[in-house]
């Protein structure tokens, strides 16, 4: 009846499907019918003080001298966090641990404390503890710079092209409310986010307000990558990828990521080469995936 609406994002749209396939109660598609895409929220890479490293590539090469030493925390598996810094560990080659906490409440303390040693975060939350010397950023994931912190490049200023991943909030409705209510909910969404009130005050978090129609919305949301049908049928491994196979890595969790010559997805497997859930928005523009090892 459209009295009854929510906001869904990156992690429960689509990662998750991948990550928990039939497990999961809802289908994002067929169940959902979204109003609008609301916002895109980028992170920043941010390490505690007792890593001395300035800029992302000696980051990299800090890590690289300590394999399996460092880590890093996320909001949770399949979390935006993870996917990023699965992300890093690919593009660079660098070996170490992921740690995956249960919501950011768990995992702000022990970044804070050094118990973990760095973190794709949320602009905003970690922006405080940047300016009081807690932690240190060193790149945002969004295509330019945040305004927020216009003196940290980005991921692809630091050496790292493609390299572009964020976060997006979306107003959605149960699936079946009629078009003319979607239609009123639509408007109303996109003049709330012009409101000072509202937008204004999100955007000078860094938040980026998007808004659009509905079929913007609709489309936007059926051509997520990650909803694309498995590449690697139940029971097949890596070498049934579709196209030839260019690269395979393995990473400490015992994951085979894999990317084709096409440069424009990877696969992830479970270490049996049963598909798990497809990345390809990791590289949305994966010109030189493996060329990036060569730091």
């Amino acid at each position: 009846d459209g009295y009854t609406i929510g906001t869904q994002s990156t992690t429960s749209f689509t990662y998750a499907v991948h990550v928990f396939g039939a497990k999961l109660p809802y289908n994002p598609v067929r169940d959902f019918t979204p109003v609008t895409r609301v916002a895109l929220v980028p992170l920043m890479l941010v390490v505690h003080p007792s890593i001395p490293s300035k800029s992302l590539r000696e980051l990299a090469d800090y890590i690289k001298a300590r394999p399996g030493k460092l880590s890093y925390a996320s909001f949770g598996l399949g979390s935006t966090p993870h996917v990023a810094g699965e992300m890093f560990r690919h593009a660079t080659g660098i070996d170490y641990q992921h740690v995956p906490y249960k919501g950011s409440g768990q995992a702000h303390p022990d970044l804070l404390g050094g118990q973990v040693h760095m973190m794709f975060d949320i602009i905003t939350t970690s922006l405080p503890h940047i300016r009081s010397g807690k932690l240190r950023g060193l790149a945002v994931t969004s295509p330019k710079r945040s305004s927020l912190a216009p003196e940290l490049p980005t991921m692809i200023e630091s050496g790292l092209p493609g390299f572009e991943t964020t976060g997006w909030y979306m107003l959605v409705a149960p699936a079946g409310v009629p078009r003319d209510i979607m239609q009123t909910l639509n408007a109303a969404a996109n003049r709330a986010m012009k409101d000072p009130d509202v937008g204004g005050k999100l955007a000078a978090q860094g938040v980026e307000w998007t808004g659009g129609t509905l079929e913007q919305a609709d489309q936007f949301l059926r051509s997520t990558p990650l909803f694309a049908d498995p590449i690697a049928p139940a029971g097949e491994g890596p070498e049934h990828f579709g196209n030839p196979v260019h690269c395979v890595a393995t990473s400490h969790d015992g994951l085979v990521y894999v990317c084709d010559r096409t440069h424009r997805r990877v696969q992830v497997f479970k270490p049996d080469g049963n598909a798990l859930y497809v990345v390809a928005q990791w590289f949305p523009r994966l010109a030189a995936y493996t060329d990036y090892t060569g730091w």
